[in-house]
Protein backbone atom coordinates (compact mmCIF):
# COMPACT_ATOMS: atom_id res chain seq x y z
CA UNK A 1 0.00 0.00 0.00
CA UNK A 2 1.42 3.33 -1.31
CA UNK A 3 1.27 6.44 1.40
CA UNK A 4 -1.05 9.04 0.87
CA UNK A 5 1.49 11.58 2.11
CA UNK A 6 4.87 10.23 0.22
CA UNK A 7 6.69 13.36 1.10
CA UNK A 8 5.84 13.88 4.55
CA UNK A 9 6.61 10.23 5.13
CA UNK A 10 10.13 10.74 4.14
CA UNK A 11 10.68 12.96 6.72
CA UNK A 12 9.20 11.08 9.22
CA UNK A 13 11.23 8.03 8.02
CA UNK A 14 14.77 10.22 8.21
CA UNK A 15 13.53 11.20 11.85
CA UNK A 16 12.26 7.41 12.91
CA UNK A 17 15.71 6.68 11.72
CA UNK A 18 17.89 8.79 13.81
CA UNK A 19 15.74 8.08 17.22
CA UNK A 20 16.21 4.91 16.75
CA UNK A 21 19.77 4.37 15.70
CA UNK A 22 21.01 6.85 19.02
CA UNK A 23 22.67 5.86 21.26
CA UNK A 24 20.96 7.99 23.43
CA UNK A 25 17.99 6.10 23.22
CA UNK A 26 19.16 2.60 24.20
CA UNK A 27 20.90 4.39 27.07
CA UNK A 28 17.87 5.81 28.46
CA UNK A 29 16.19 2.53 27.86
CA UNK A 30 18.96 0.47 30.11
CA UNK A 31 18.64 3.28 32.41
CA UNK A 32 15.00 2.83 33.16
CA UNK A 33 15.50 -0.57 34.46
CA UNK A 34 18.25 0.24 36.21
CA UNK A 35 16.24 3.18 37.67
CA UNK A 36 13.06 0.67 38.38
CA UNK A 37 15.47 -2.08 40.18
CA UNK A 38 13.75 -4.93 38.53
CA UNK A 39 13.94 -7.29 35.47
CA UNK A 40 11.44 -4.99 33.01
CA UNK A 41 11.55 -7.82 30.24
CA UNK A 42 14.82 -8.29 28.07
CA UNK A 43 16.24 -5.10 26.69
CA UNK A 44 15.49 -6.35 23.19
CA UNK A 45 12.02 -7.03 23.85
CA UNK A 46 11.90 -3.46 24.96
CA UNK A 47 13.43 -1.88 22.77
CA UNK A 48 10.83 -3.65 20.35
CA UNK A 49 7.95 -2.15 22.06
CA UNK A 50 9.68 1.50 22.07
CA UNK A 51 10.23 1.17 18.34
CA UNK A 52 6.27 -0.09 18.19
CA UNK A 53 5.30 3.05 20.19
CA UNK A 54 7.54 5.21 18.20
CA UNK A 55 6.12 4.49 15.26
CA UNK A 56 2.91 4.86 16.27
CA UNK A 57 3.33 7.94 17.49
CA UNK A 58 5.17 9.38 14.22
CA UNK A 59 2.05 8.38 12.42
CA UNK A 60 -0.05 10.50 14.71
CA UNK A 61 2.12 13.61 13.98
CA UNK A 62 0.49 16.57 12.34
CA UNK A 63 2.15 17.70 9.28
CA UNK A 64 2.59 21.63 10.65
CA UNK A 65 5.57 19.77 12.55
CA UNK A 66 7.31 19.02 9.48
CA UNK A 67 10.28 22.44 10.09
CA UNK A 68 11.14 21.04 13.65
CA UNK A 69 11.13 17.29 12.04
CA UNK A 70 13.37 17.99 9.13
CA UNK A 71 15.86 20.65 11.50
CA UNK A 72 16.14 17.57 13.65
CA UNK A 73 16.97 15.03 10.66
CA UNK A 74 19.66 17.31 9.63
CA UNK A 75 20.93 18.05 13.53
CA UNK A 76 21.53 14.05 13.40
CA UNK A 77 23.11 13.94 10.21
CA UNK A 78 20.26 12.37 8.39
CA UNK A 79 19.95 13.04 4.56
CA UNK A 80 17.09 14.01 3.75
CA UNK A 81 16.02 16.06 0.13
CA UNK A 82 17.25 19.42 -0.02
CA UNK A 83 14.09 20.68 -1.10
CA UNK A 84 12.57 20.03 2.53
CA UNK A 85 16.19 20.74 4.26
CA UNK A 86 15.86 24.61 2.35
CA UNK A 87 12.16 24.87 3.10
CA UNK A 88 10.99 25.13 -0.75
CA UNK A 89 7.46 23.19 -0.16
CA UNK A 90 3.96 24.38 0.29
CA UNK A 91 2.18 21.99 2.53
CA UNK A 92 -0.94 21.31 0.40
CA UNK A 93 -3.08 18.59 -0.87
CA UNK A 94 -2.04 16.00 -2.87
CA UNK A 95 -3.40 14.31 -5.69
CA UNK A 96 -5.01 11.61 -3.31
CA UNK A 97 -6.56 14.28 -1.70
CA UNK A 98 -4.32 14.52 1.63
CA UNK A 99 -2.45 17.02 3.27
CA UNK A 100 1.30 16.57 1.98
CA UNK A 101 4.41 18.58 1.16
CA UNK A 102 4.38 19.87 -2.40
CA UNK A 103 7.72 20.74 -4.05
CA UNK A 104 8.15 24.12 -5.28
CA UNK A 105 10.70 25.74 -7.35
Amino acid sequence: MKSIQPNFEIVKTAFYQAFVASSETNMCILNETIVAGKLLGTFNSRLTTFKADFNKWLNGLDIRCVNEIAHACVKAGQTIPAWIKNRKFVIDYNERGALDLIRIN
